[in-house]
């Protein structure tokens, strides 16, 4: 029989301990996938594997008729093989595997580079810029931002100065932790501009936190959404807290809401209560001061449908856009062409002919009931007169 140690790690030290292996070309998988090809693909393969047996241990605690079972799989694993867990549930683990382990030793782990991720991964929400920041005047330059730059949606934008207002009061008093908006209406409209404009008028310099439920399936969402529990093959880190961390603003903009199923649902029902989350890695998120912006193409009657009176009650602001008029779609876009001739003629240091720039704004808004459209028109439009000033 060969001689196994266990490897043992704490809690806090997970992430770290996953690193390490990592760097030193060693692949880390959960005792629970340890069936089917990935087993067998384990006991032929040349690459070295960490297996996480956490999960097993406490499990066979309690069905401990699987006892035999679990120790002929191991021994009949390669001697290549490390067996880690964490140490909380050493003495059951050196007991149900008594004939597997003779040793036992705790992982330490001191490098400075593991050293520095376990410090980032005990700050998770570094503090970000919200709006509850700005002065009475910066708050006013933001709001004639949104003005400008968002095309139609007027009852939007004039609720909208009152509801931050109001915001600002309320978490100055400590009643109010976020600012929720639910932006209904049919797609490509500017629903999911709205974001993008506050995160430009906050001057974020970097990226925007978005999710959309439109890319995930059904199936494990609130997994991909705030990460898998420990110890699973995958991204143990969610999409939501690496979105959060790649940003330097508080806003998050979550679209194609009503694609998302009823786990997530509760989950951002009990965010909102809250005003920050756990991730699956047990990293507290602090949302104070953020806005969070759910688009969705519901209608008023599917909303009340689709979400539950409870999640409906937590939104602060809901409206629902109406399609741009034609003077609405013309004014979005010669603004685009605009700006998009500007970059055209910067990139490729030509000026664009009076000739071509009548073809660029003669095109034929009424048609296009959408900006995914007129966005497109005008690419097409742009493609057509390239040719003239490529060298």
């Amino acid at each position: 029989m060969i001689e196994r140690e266990l490897k043992l790690y704490r809690f806090k030290d997970f992430q770290s301990v996953k690193s390490h292996y990592a760097n030193s070309g060693i692949l880390f998988a959960s005792a629970i996938e340890l069936q089917g090809q990935f087993l067998e693909k384990l006991k032929c393969d040349s690459e070295k594997y960490a297996i996480d047996i956490t999960n097993w241990v406490e499990n066979l605690n309690v069905h401990r008729e699987f006892i035999h079972n679990m120790q002929g799989l191991l021994n009949s694993l390669p001697e290549s093989v490390i067996f880690i867990c964490e140490d909380k549930v050493k003495e059951i683990a050196m007991d149900v595997f008594r004939h597997v382990f003779v040793s036992s030793s705790l992982l330490e782990i001191e490098t400075k580079q593991e050293c520095a991720m376990q410090a980032e991964e005990e700050t998770p929400n570094k503090h970000k810029k919200t709006i509850n920041e700005l002065s009475n005047d910066e708050l006013t330059a933001f709001l004639e931002f949104i003005n400008k730059n968002l095309v139609g949606h007027k009852k939007f934008k004039e609720g909208l100065a009152d509801k931050l207002k109001s915001f600002k009061l309320f978490h100055k008093l400590g009643e109010q932790k976020v600012f929720s908006i639910f932006l209904m209406g049919e797609s490509g409209i500017g629903k999911t501009e709205v974001g993008r404009l506050m995160h430009k008028a906050l001057n974020s310099k970097k990226s925007l936190c978005k999710i959309s439920f439109g890319n995930y399936s059904s199936k494990d969402s609130l997994n991909s959404l705030i990460g898998s529990p420990r110890g699973y093959i995958g991204s143990d880190t969610g999409e939501l807290p690496m979105q959060i961390e790649k940003s330097d603003i508080g806003l998050i903009l979550i679209d194609k809401f009503e694609k998302a199923d009823n786990p997530v649902f509760n989950f951002f029902l009990n965010l909102l209560e809250e005003g920050g989350f756990t991730d699956s890695q047990s990293n507290e998120y602090d949302l104070d001061g953020y806005i969070i912006i759910f688009t969705s193409n519901l209608t008023p009657e599917n909303y009340r449908k689709r979400l539950s009176p409870e999640l409906r009650s937590r939104f602060d602001y809901v409206c629902q856009f109406q399609l741009l008029s034609d003077e609405e779609k013309k004014k979005y876009m010669y603004k685009k062409i605009d700006v998009t001739i500007k970059k055209f003629e910067e990139k490729l240091d030509v000026t664009i002919s009076k000739t071509d720039k009548t073809i660029l704004y003669n095109i034929d808004y009424s048609k296009l009931n959408n900006l995914r459209k007129i966005n497109r028109a005008i690419k097409e439009r742009f493609a057509q007169i390239s040719c003239n000033y490529m060298v």
